[in-house]
């Protein structure tokens, strides 16, 4: 990546890797001090890798640090083993939350997110809904994700269901008296119903 940090004037960016990546919080900053005018940035392993890393799904809070222009992002995101650790209920960030707000994508720019064959679970949802609540707020926001191989085929209907859950907070009348995330994740719980089915925890958006 080194010769591209140099190209400050960059507004798209489009990598496939031939070996799986990851890139962590320091990463991610690095690449928005050295692309401050990126409007699209895509970056994924190679489809036939089966072992594949990226970015785990709270580092969408840093990509919407670090590229205020950004419109559109494609990026594989990790699969998620254990609850996402949201900042905003953590106990040491809890009073921080209520002062200020997170960042969030330009509403006016920030368009698309293309997650490829990321893998998602339905238990997932909910989490996944809260972070795009509180990250996305252009009402033109879309997700795009492979659901044509029978293995993507069950995450693909889980990340139909968190971009109708984030289309739903973005259709609503915000309740200022609650800091964002409150508000955004009390509506997602509010219209969805959690049962359990051979594959474990079933979410249906209602």
């Amino acid at each position: 990546m080194t010769p591209f940090l140099q190209l400050s004037n960059l507004e798209e960016l489009s990598l496939i890797t031939l070996h799986g990546f990851h890139l962590d919080p320091d990463d991610i900053a690095v690449l928005g001090k050295s692309f401050p005018k990126l409007s699209k940035l895509e970056l994924q392993p190679r489809p036939q890798l089966s072992f594949r890393l990226g970015i785990q799904a709270t580092s969408l809070i840093d990509f919407a640090k670090a590229f205020p222009n950004l419109r559109g992002l494609n990026m594989y995101i990790e699969p998620i083993y254990s609850p996402l650790q949201l900042p905003w209920r953590s106990t040491e960030e809890r009073s921080q939350a209520q002062a200020q707000a997170f960042p969030s994508f330009n509403p006016s720019a920030f368009q698309v997110l293309d997650v490829g064959s990321s893998f998602l679970e339905d238990k997932d949802i909910q989490d996944m809904a809260e972070l795009l609540g509180v990250l996305c707020r252009n009402p033109s926001f879309e997700i795009r994700c492979e659901g044509d191989a029978m293995d993507s085929e069950d995450s693909a209907y889980a990340w139909r269901k968190v971009e109708a859950l984030v289309k739903l907070v973005q259709g609503a009348e915000r309740d200022t008296t609650k800091p964002c995330h409150e508000w955004c994740r009390a509506l997602i719980l509010d219209n969805v119903v959690i049962g359990e089915g051979e594959k474990g925890t079933i979410v249906h958006v209602v």
